[in-house]
């Protein structure tokens, strides 16, 4: 997004700064005491005692000082994280790789019982044989956070980073023990912010018409924030307020949609919103959609194309649909862009059975097994509506729907979302096939309507 050098006051006020949020799971951890002292980029860590470390099966004391001559690596996770649990390989093979030059630690609140449950009987957490802090009165107070995963990077004492997992990766381990310096965006989270509160604090004698406040203000990324969109009342100055607070500007304006539109009226291949389902008109595709081959790391894309707006209008009774419907026209008005959903005819991938009879050899998908759920993240043994999910989320496949009834289970080897010929080879064994046929199908469309908009 570019900045806007100018700042206009009266009705109306507006600006914007750079900003961004980092997209993860909220942590249920439990509060801390306040007698902890919080610990950030550039600190050298106290003497931090470890009570509770699984490693091997059994149960030890550390401290962090113990990790002194390494790179120590923490991982806040938890057994209802997927992305935690996802990145277990490639943290155990890093661990491997690297050998006593790191150590990667993961951490959780979580107690005994329930972690050695999961190490049981998760796929992943039977692969997984790096040791975990279980029970964390103590860790999670020094390095507070909301989301996980949530990385600290701590070399020989000192943090020198503090990341989300995407970070995490061969070239970025070596750089760090290499003693060469980082400058990647701090994952810095606040606890107990009130966003009930104004993000814009007015601090002016000016006056208003009837002691009624009214202004827009669109600003960039609110550091330590996490995305929301939500309407709050301030009953004592009698006003109602919309905000957005670090989101991209597809996912706000979709957000936005799904509250004024009923989305089930809608035809759409799937509920979220997926690259297939995009048009974009005049603008750049890579400023309003993130793509890791292109953006790089999605914290500083987020940090630089995120947005945050608030809306104050007079509390006249107006219902939630108004104030969001006004806050889509401040957006069109502020980026110079136009966004909603746009009914045309396209070509579509269509699942369809070969016959009007299933192979009788499948089984239901109820009740999946932990075995089944892994085949599932690759790929693997997941329903038709698992298969088209993934074919949705390939920007260069058309909208893919579902019009098969199928409900068992599929046996796809290493397949690829785009191959429509290859997948339709694995599918006949399940009497199913692709076809190619016109379909009238919602797109989100978002066009430049403005010489000058600020995208």
């Amino acid at each position: 997004m570019k900045n806007i050098n100018n700042l206009s006051f009266g009705a109306f006020l507006c600006f914007m700064v750079t900003w961004a949020d980092s997209r993860a799971q909220l942590s249920e951890q439990p509060l801390f005491q306040d007698s902890i002292t919080p610990v950030t980029v550039g600190d050298r860590i106290p003497d931090i005692s470890i009570s509770h470390v699984l490693d091997n099966g059994t149960i030890h004391e550390q401290t962090l000082r113990d990790f002194d001559d390494r790179l120590l690596i923490i991982d806040f996770w938890s057994t209802y994280c997927s992305g935690c649990i996802k990145s277990f390989p490639k943290l155990d093979s890093l661990q491997r790789l690297f050998g006593d030059r790191i150590q990667v630690l993961l951490s959780t609140y979580q107690d005994e019982a329930l972690v050695r449950q999961f190490m049981e009987k998760n796929p992943f957490g039977q692969r997984m044989k790096l040791p975990t802090v279980i029970q964390d009165t103590n860790l999670g107070g020094h390095f507070p956070h909301r989301s996980i995963p949530h990385v600290v990077w701590i070399n020989k004492g000192i943090v020198t980073a503090i990341t989300s997992t995407e970070y995490i990766n061969q070239e970025n381990v070596q750089t760090i023990l290499d003693g060469k310096p980082v400058n990647w965006p701090v994952k810095n989270e606040i606890n107990g912010y009130d966003y009930n509160k104004p993000l814009l604090q007015l601090t002016t004698n000016r006056q208003f018409t009837n002691n009624k406040l009214q202004y827009t203000a669109l600003m960039g990324y609110q550091d330590g924030l996490s995305g929301k969109l939500d309407i709050s009342v301030d009953s004592i100055n009698g006003t109602r307020r919309g905000y957005i607070i670090n989101l991209p500007i597809i996912n706000a304006y979709f957000l936005l949609q799904m509250k004024t539109l009923d989305m089930f009226s809608l035809h759409r291949p799937h509920l979220f919103l997926t690259p297939n389902q995009l048009v974009v008109e005049g603008l750049d595709i890579n400023d309003i959609w993130y793509d890791r081959e292109v953006s790089g790391y999605q914290a500083a894309w987020e940090r630089e194309q995120d947005l945050s707006l608030e809306v104050v209008l007079p509390d006249s009774n107006q219902s939630d649909q108004h104030i969001y419907r006004f806050m889509i026209a401040e957006l069109d008005r502020l980026l110079g862009v136009t966004a909603g959903f746009e009914r045309r005819s396209v070509d579509c991938w269509i699942l369809r059975k070969i016959s009007d009879t299933e192979t009788s050899s499948l089984e239901s998908i109820t009740n999946m097994t932990p075995e089944d759920a892994f085949k599932s993240l690759v790929g693997q043994g997941g329903p038709a509506s698992d298969m088209v999910y993934h074919m949705n989320c390939q920007p260069k496949n058309p909208p893919v729907f579902d019009e098969s009834g199928y409900s068992g289970k599929l046996d796809l080897k290493n397949p690829k979302w785009s191959d429509i010929s290859g997948l339709n080879t694995m599918l006949k064994k399940h009497g199913l096939k692709f076809v190619t046929a016109k379909r009238d199908v919602d797109l989100f469309v978002i066009r430049k309507t403005a010489r000058d908009n600020r995208l």
